[in-house]
């Protein structure tokens, strides 16, 4: 099977991707006795505060975000999604915790650096939109991850969140940047080709992808294969199974030299 479709990967034998590591947010989110319920609590549970940063990190973060979280839902409760209180919660969230974007950021980096991934920004995004009861879809895209918010007047709008104009709700611009999203699949391979919605239980996976991701590229192959095997329980795509193979396969080469 050709390397190239192992992704959004950080093999040295392809060209640099983007890397693919969620932020999972550690921070308890709110369990809804609903058929969310599931989803949101794989969500919680896949990070603990001391796997990538000190507890002393995450509750001084936590404890900023409740300050803001509780202003903004108290403008919620008066204006809804209103679009101009959207767009200054998401700039708000960028100035504050996006400082550097680096493509191979992880979760820690975003505590103590403030460095971030479009998947990491949107891991920050969705928890903070869940809080406040906010719509929002995740969209998982070949070499991108990014999320949409619905606005009072029923629209929604498209958050990049690497951008620092990333707040787009001129729907023929979405339709244009949702279309580029897609077609860069051309640049790996033509199956590939897709950007649909996921919940929380498959951004769960996405996280255990990258870190086997992580783990592989370090020759760390039996760790890799444990992260593997997790993701692929919660969210067994294609994607899954091509680096699940090419693992295994990079595992019984370094075995045979």
């Amino acid at each position: 099977m050709s390397t190239t479709h192992t992704t959004l990967l950080i093999n040295k034998r392809l060209r640099p991707l983007v890397l693919l590591v969620l932020c999972l947010f550690w921070m308890p989110l709110a369990v809804r006795a609903d058929e969310d319920s599931i989803r949101l609590q794989a969500f919680a549970n896949i990070w603990h505060p001391t796997t990538w940063a000190s507890n002393k990190q995450t509750t001084l973060l936590e404890t900023k975000l409740k300050r803001q979280l509780s202003q903004w839902q108290g403008q919620i409760t008066k204006l809804g999604a209103d679009t101009r209180l959207m767009e200054h919660i998401f700039y708000k969230v960028q100035r504050q915790y996006l400082r550097q974007y680096n493509p191979s950021a992880m979760p820690a980096d975003l505590l103590t650096h403030r460095q971030y991934n479009c998947v990491t920004a949107v891991g920050m995004y969705a928890y903070i939109y869940e809080q406040l009861g906010i719509t929002y879809q995740v969209y998982e895209a070949p070499m991108h991850v990014y999320l949409k918010i619905q606005l009072d007047n029923g629209q929604w709008a498209l958050l990049e969140t690497t951008s620092p104009q990333g707040f787009v709700t001129n729907q023929e611009t979405i339709a244009d940047l949702e279309m580029l999203m897609r077609t860069n699949a051309g640049q790996i391979d033509a199956s590939l080709g897709f950007s649909y919605k996921i919940d929380l239980q498959k951004l769960a996976a996405l996280q255990l992808y990258n870190q086997a991701i992580v783990e592989s590229q370090a020759q760390n192959y039996w760790q890799a294969i444990h992260y593997i095997n997790q993701a692929r329980e919660l969210y067994d795509s294609v994607r899954m199974q091509i680096l699940n193979f090419e693992i295994r396969e990079s595992l019984s080469q370094l075995s045979l030299n």
